[in-house]
């Protein structure tokens, strides 16, 4: 659960040259602010693209978060100190959207879930007796940016003693609370971590990263997709190179992962390749190796929820434009689907169903 503590909305106006701070706080008590800075940070938490970094050293967002958590220093004042480092940076850039910069001091609270697992806000939760529920808070600040766009709105005006309903252009639309958000990190001094997006800028026509690189400044590792979709863009690999179903294969690495972290919460991708290629040492050791030279982590901590969204099905598509899904969990048993390969080459694909849904 999401608890919105503090946070402030600074506008950037690239367009006109002007940086906006804000005196005061957005009033989070209030039903709009609070539903959307809630949402926004939901998603900004558990997004399966954020990539992860760690502070190996001092570093000067993390220890200013840090001071102002002790009470050394007042929430607008870093949060108009993060929007002036961010407005000088974007003032070099190519880039001339105008940006709004949500900073928010918030909690998140994970739910304990069925199996050992966490609950996000749609799952299911278990009942848990209140003795045994571990203390799962963790205190975090987020540095958003929010990029507006032009949009049309109705306003009601009168001509002649008529009423007339006219279209009125405004550059001050937000983003939506389910919209994607490319560009923010959420910091946890006390883990010394940070997750982020960052979707770049050009600066002097060089694509810059500036939450990674100028804002954070830490070493990052792959998000969860990039993980999931590299192991099993591996196994498809090798199973092609050896003569094997690719489609089998893959699917099977996604169900691996999805079993995994639902029991672990975490995933080694180097012992993928044992589970997909279970009586093949070879092509385990092939496939091991090829993790190692994706310089992939070699564990990741990964919600359940998340390794659900990414490996719960499987897709493919013949050269015919027929499209199937099914579930990972399907692709090794031959009493839902399989995959033969005739001598001509061609690939037979059969369907074991008792009826047929269209839709």
């Amino acid at each position: 659960m999401i608890k919105v503590l503090h946070a402030a909305l600074h506008a950037l106006d690239l367009d006109t040259g002007e940086l906006q701070l804000s005196e005061t706080e957005l009033d989070v008590t209030e039903q709009p602010a609070k539903s959307y800075t809630t949402r926004l940070l939901r998603r900004a938490v558990q997004s399966p693209e954020n990539r992860h970094g760690a502070f190996s050293g001092p570093n000067t967002l993390a220890d200013e978060v840090t001071r102002y958590q002790q009470g050394q220093r007042g929430f607008l004042d870093l949060s108009a100190d993060i929007a002036r480092t961010l407005w000088e940076l974007l003032c070099t850039s190519e880039d001339a959207i105008p940006r709004d910069l949500l900073v928010a001091d918030f909690t998140d609270t994970e739910a304990p879930g069925k199996a050992g697992g966490t609950a996000d806000d749609d799952d299911e939760v278990a009942e848990v007796p209140e003795a045994d529920i571990e203390d799962r808070t963790r205190r975090l600040f987020a540095v958003v940016l929010l990029p507006r766009k032009k949009a049309y709105m109705h306003e009601l005006a009168a001509y002649g003693g008529m009423q007339a309903n006219t279209l009125v252009a405004t550059d001050a639309v937000l983003p939506g609370p389910t919209q994607k958000i490319t560009m923010y990190a959420v910091v946890d001094t006390a883990a010394g971590t940070a997750a982020f997006q960052d979707a770049g800028v050009v600066i002097a026509g060089t694509e810059t990263h500036i939450i990674e690189d100028s804002l954070l400044k830490c070493e990052a590792t792959a998000s969860p997709r990039e993980v999931v979709d590299t192991v099993v863009r591996i196994a498809g690999e090798l199973a092609e190179q050896y003569g094997r179903s690719a489609a089998v294969a893959m699917a099977d690495a996604k169900d691996y992962v999805s079993h995994s972290v639902q029991q672990e919460e975490h995933l080694a991708p180097a012992e993928v390749g044992q589970h997909v290629f279970p009586e093949e040492p070879e092509l385990a050791g092939r496939f091991e190796e090829a993790v190692a030279a994706e310089r992939l982590p070699e564990d990741v901590e990964m919600r359940p929820s998340v390794a659900r969204r990414l490996a719960k099905s499987h897709r493919i598509r013949t050269d015919t434009g027929i499209d199937i899904t099914f579930p990972s969990a399907y692709a090794a048993d031959q009493h839902f689907i399989e995959f033969d390969r005739e001598s001509d080459g061609g690939i037979v694909i059969r369907i074991h169903a008792a009826s047929i849904e269209n839709r």
